[in-house]
Parts: C-alpha cells; structure tokens; sequence
C-alpha cells in the first residue's frame, strides 16, 4: 500500500487503453451491449476517481478530469449515432417532381 508513484502511470495506460477499447465497441455493439459494457468502464472511472484523491499526482487529477469529458463526450455522440440508425430517411411524396 502507499506505492502511488509506481500506480499512476498505470493508472494513465489504463485510461488510454479504456478510450480505445470504447471506440472500438461503438461500431459492433447494440445500444443494450454498449450500455452494459459502459458500466465496466464507469466502475474503471470509479477506481481512478477514488486513486486521485488518495495521492496527489496531478496526472492523475488530469487523468481524472479528461476521463470524465471524453465519456459524456462519448456517450452523445453515441447517443446521436443511435438516434440516426433509428431515424428513417425521409421519402419525397410520389407525386412529386424533382
């Protein structure tokens, strides 16, 4: 316990490694998939949040910060992907001339 210096720059890979492994899971997963494995990466941003304010690391405070704006990032612009497939493209009235 108390080796905060050598778990940081754990900690910061594990973020990267998190972002790209959501990225990724955006364009195979169904909305219910996406929503379950998001809790796995809620309960990694838990951690991180916990570890940040057991040390006083400003990585990890930055860390921290980013993480949090790159997930409500991450979830609208999922959220407006999923609301696109569900959105039927309009079709011009057949008796319409173009």
């Amino acid at each position: 316990m108390g080796n905060y210096e050598k778990a940081e720059p754990l900690y910061l890979e594990l973020s990267s490694v998190n972002q790209k492994l959501l990225e990724k899971a955006l364009h195979h997963l169904s909305e219910s998939e996406l929503k379950k494995y998001m809790k796995n990466f809620t309960t990694s941003q838990s951690r991180a949040l916990s570890f940040m304010h057991q040390t006083a690391g400003t990585k990890a405070r930055a860390i921290c910060y980013d993480n949090s704006l790159f997930y409500k990032g991450f979830l609208l612009n999922a959220a407006n992907q999923i609301k696109n497939w569900r959105t039927p493209t309009p079709r011009p009235p057949k008796n319409s001339t173009y």
